[in-house]
């Protein structure tokens, strides 16, 4: 640790960031070393095991414990948007018109108007949050992770092997907010898909691809 430290001072303030496939990195905030993949939160002052982002929705950082229940809050949250505004339509409120005064018919479309343009609002940001979550999660690289130039090491070429990273096994159990059975990292450390470079004539791997930094 105190190797880590010296280490760190003296390379001084250091803003880049980059794939490190199994290492370790050093968080100058928190003063302790932490796992490949894991982030330094500033709103919640601790380090993130594979640290997506913070999310003021449910007030905490998005990373290796809750990500899959993430996933589906914005997932059933979409749904249950989608299901409300088609459910505007039986009965229509032209059809309970000939049941009300206009008092109260006025007032009942009012708040129909306001609920259906809150459930048109959360309709979009879960859906667009989702997926957008899904395609990170289907190339296993996280919201901080997609900053980095060069090719990702942990990406597997089936995305039901990424998604699992986040999910478990491909079961019932991906679309219930429940524990994942069995994942196959256990978040601090990730398997590295290694790929080389391959010369064609020769068939021989190469130099491994770089890793990029921002």
């Amino acid at each position: 640790r105190k190797a880590c430290e010296e280490a760190a001072e003296a390379k001084g303030p250091d803003r880049s960031r980059c794939w490190k496939p199994g290492q370790s990195t050093w968080c100058s905030s928190c003063r302790h070393e932490r796992p490949e993949r894991a982030h330094h939160c500033s709103t919640c002052g601790v380090c993130i095991l594979r640290m997506d982002h913070h999310c003021p929705w449910i007030g905490s950082c998005v990373g290796w414990r809750n990500h899959k229940h993430f996933l589906l809050l914005c997932w059933w949250s979409f749904w249950a948007s989608l299901v409300f505004l088609l459910a505007m339509f039986h009965p229509s409120s032209a059809s309970r018109r000939s049941t009300m005064n206009v008092a109260q018919f006025l007032d009942l479309s009012l708040v129909l108007l306001a609920a259906t343009m809150c459930a048109l609002v959360f309709l979009l940001l879960t859906g667009i949050i989702f997926f957008v979550a899904l395609a990170g999660g289907i190339r296993n690289v996280s919201n901080v992770e997609d900053m980095y130039l060069g090719e990702n090491p942990y990406r597997h070429d089936s995305w039901t092997r990424n998604l699992e990273e986040l999910m478990g096994p491909l079961d019932l159990r991906w679309l219930i907010p429940v524990p994942c059975s069995s994942r196959p990292s256990d978040g601090t450390s990730f398997e590295v898909v290694r790929r080389r470079k391959t010369d064609a004539s020769t068939g021989e791997g190469g130099q491994d691809s770089g890793y990029g930094r921002v």
